[in-house]
């Protein structure tokens, strides 16, 4: 009877003890499941939270891409597209306005060349250079334009003459990126490579400035003609004396190749443009960055000051215009002037109106509303 009821016991205790694991078990999985669950709600709060901040960036991304001056909604926009000009079924790469604006010269990705008049109909249409024109400038009358292409030539042509037997600018390294012209000392300065080279209006060379840079994309004349700018691949900006044909400051700030630059009406402000999507402004006389202007979020193309000086619009390679206060760099408006990258654009003298040559082969007009 004893060994029955001591094997009895033993069979409680060691069902209590089953028990009480099993209940030991069951808690520790609750605690698990618990944690897994608080874990996953962290998760999933952490998501949400990302994800509002991801529309939230997405809707100011929005706003800012539209007019960002709420203003301008209301009233004139500093901007409004008033035509279209339709040059080529490729690409139009270069762009260039006559002194008295009524002419427009535009050059394409085959060589070509069109001069239209503001009055309606073509000037001149011709395909001389062999490869791409890069640039494009009138001299100080209306009837002289130069040419600079891929092929590493320059052309000088009469528009008078419709084209017929230009003049041709040999002894350039490769493409020929950049002309500039100079009113007062009747000067054209064309750049390569390598080298500006600095002519006469008829094309015989003055002199030439050997830059430490491979690449140069652009070129303004500084203080009348007497020094030049010129920014390249190198990231950086030379200011060369042309007298002495050396160079007076080298600006360095931009963190891309320097692709294009404008000088204020007062001479006291020179502005660049990068492929590192900023715009930089610089005192001319001493060669110290003023300001870091960021907005664009493309490679920036061109630039253009404004007649009062104090505003300044550019473009870039994914087809935007941007209206900026130079001195504060406050953004002023911002618009899609084209689907395809603005290659080059040029303001009217005392007309109010912006040119603007895309590669998706047209060039759009702009009035500009001075009283804004």
């Amino acid at each position: 009877m004893k060994p029955r009821f001591f094997g009895f016991v033993a069979f409680l205790i060691l069902q209590s003890f089953i028990i009480a694991s099993c209940t030991s078990s069951n808690l520790d999985l609750e605690r698990q499941r618990a944690a897994r669950l608080r874990e996953q709600m962290e998760i999933e709060r952490a998501k949400e939270e990302q994800r509002k901040r991801i529309e939230a960036r997405k809707a100011s991304e929005k706003t800012d891409f539209a007019d960002e001056d709420s203003d301008a909604q209301k009233t004139k926009p500093l901007l409004a597209k008033k035509d279209t000009i339709s040059v080529t079924t490729g690409k139009v790469t270069a762009l260039a306005l006559s002194p008295d604006s009524e002419m427009i010269a535009c050059g394409t990705d085959d060589g070509g060349i069109k001069v239209f008049k503001k009055s309606g109909g073509i000037a001149m249409a011709v395909k001389e250079h062999k490869e791409a024109v890069r640039s494009l400038v009138f001299s100080d009358t209306d009837n002289i334009l130069y040419s600079g292409g891929a092929d590493e030539n320059i052309m000088v042509w009469e528009i008078e003459a419709r084209g017929k037997a230009p003049r041709k600018v040999r002894g350039f390294f490769r493409t020929v990126d950049a002309l500039a012209f100079e009113h007062n000392a009747r000067r054209l300065a064309a750049a390569d490579a390598k080298k500006v080279h600095i002519t006469d209006d008829r094309g015989h060379s003055i002199c030439e400035l050997k830059s430490s840079a491979f690449g140069i994309h652009d070129v303004v004349f500084l203080e009348n003609g007497r020094s030049l700018a010129a920014g390249s691949d190198n990231k950086t900006i030379e200011i060369w004396d042309i007298g002495k044909r050396e160079i007076k400051h080298q600006l360095e700030r931009h963190v891309g190749p320097v692709s294009c630059l404008c000088v204020s009406a007062d001479g006291k402000t020179l502005v660049s443009g990068g492929t590192d999507k900023l715009l930089i402004t610089w005192k001319i006389d001493t060669g110290k960055m003023i300001r870091v202007l960021h907005g664009h979020r493309n490679p920036v193309t061109d630039v253009v000051f404004l007649p009062d000086g104090k505003r300044i619009i550019s473009s870039d390679s994914g087809g935007w215009l941007i209206v900026r206060d130079c001195e504060t760099g406050k953004i002023l408006l911002r618009t899609r002037g084209h689907e395809k990258s603005i290659e080059s654009i040029a303001l009217a003298n005392g007309q109010n109106l912006l040119y603007a040559a895309s590669t998706d082969g047209s060039v759009s007009i702009w009035e500009i509303n001075s009283s804004r």
